[in-house]
């Protein structure tokens, strides 16, 4: 049978109050409370045998604030011999104000290996739930208290989205297929802010509101986008209306990005500063992407062949965007 137990945890400036309730029955080391062998756990034996029990709580139920351990201990422990709830009162102190706290809740091996952790914990007027089990055992908490977190939160949010954008292939193809036919560094800043404003928009009001557009229809238009943009070049000899298009399809992918950070979850405290910085991730990644592709083009379209070879690459672009469609989709 798996054992629960129940922690309530508050999280002061340097300072962590720990109230843990436990099922006695369920401990490995239960029968060591009892001193006179007769089968029952009395009250008085508990309280008689808590500082042998202190140092293997401790163990496993481990705090770090800000790369320091907490100095933990057993502050009181009370017992309903009815029930067989041992519920234990733990406090950790820091030397150092907290900004970020490592919970690593190990109870599983003062019980069974199925053993789960339920926590509520609260600071600075908020909640949260976590859990902690065998597979789980370590949890964080970033409280931002300090502009050093929240730099931290920024950087981080703005690192994760220029990974995703390398990582996922369909902006980088689309912005590559927008890019194919522009002659002029006018026309690339027109068609690129375009596109950077339509999917600013869709990620901020995606982001604020919810999702307005279902997450399966989103998956699927962003690879077309990429075939249609790159079939625009194949067959029709005049585009027009193309800052337009990257407007439109801006929109689309903004829908995705949103859907993106929303997966990843929104910090409680600091949630505009995290979308903003995956925003400004984003940019950045965009911007530096299309000035390279711009660049690459404009001396690729000296060579002789140039049109075939862009051609082909509008080819390449359609089969990458119809191939997606049809993985995401089906």
């Amino acid at each position: 049978m798996t054992g629960v137990s129940y922690a309530e945890i508050t999280i002061g400036k340097q300072e962590i109050g720990v109230w843990l309730q436990l099922n006695l029955r369920e401990l490995k080391f239960a029968r060591q409370f009892d001193r006179n062998s007769d089968l029952l756990i009395t009250e008085p034996e508990v309280q008689a045998g808590t500082r042998q029990f202190e140092p293997q709580l401790l163990e496993q139920f481990r705090i770090f604030g800000n790369g320091e351990e907490g100095q933990g201990r057993l502050v009181e422990v009370t017992f309903n011999p009815q029930r067989g709830e041992l519920r234990c009162h733990l406090i950790y102190t820091f030397a150092r104000p907290l900004e970020d706290v490592i919970f690593r809740v190990t109870l599983h091996s003062l019980t069974d290996s199925g053993h789960w952790d339920l926590a509520r914990m609260r600071y600075d007027g908020l909640e949260e739930q976590r859990y902690f089990n065998l597979e789980t055992p370590e949890g964080r908490v970033e409280l931002r208290r300090g502009p050093r977190s929240y730099f931290r939160l920024a950087g981080r949010s703005a690192i994760y989205a220029l990974r995703e954008f390398v990582s996922t292939p369909e902006t980088p193809a689309f912005l590559l297929a927008l890019l194919l036919i522009e002659k002029t560094w006018e026309g690339l800043g027109f068609v690129v802010a375009l596109f950077c404003f339509g999917q600013a928009v869709a990620f901020s009001f995606d982001s604020w509101r919810g999702p307005f557009l279902s997450v399966r229809f989103v998956q699927s238009a962003v690879p077309l986008s990429v075939a249609y943009v790159a079939a625009e070049n194949v067959f029709i000899r005049e585009v027009r209306y193309r800052g337009m298009i990257a407007a439109f399809l801006g929109f689309i992918y903004g829908l995705s990005y949103s859907d993106l950070a929303r997966s990843i979850g929104y910090p409680k405290k600091g949630m505009v500063l995290s979308l903003l910085s995956f925003q400004s991730g984003l940019l950045v990644a965009v911007g530096l992407w299309s000035v390279l592709v711009f660049l690459a083009l404009s001396h690729l379209k000296r060579i002789p062949l140039s049109r075939q070879v862009l051609w082909l690459f509008s080819i390449g672009l359609i089969g990458l965007g119809v191939g997606r469609f049809v993985q995401v989709t089906f």
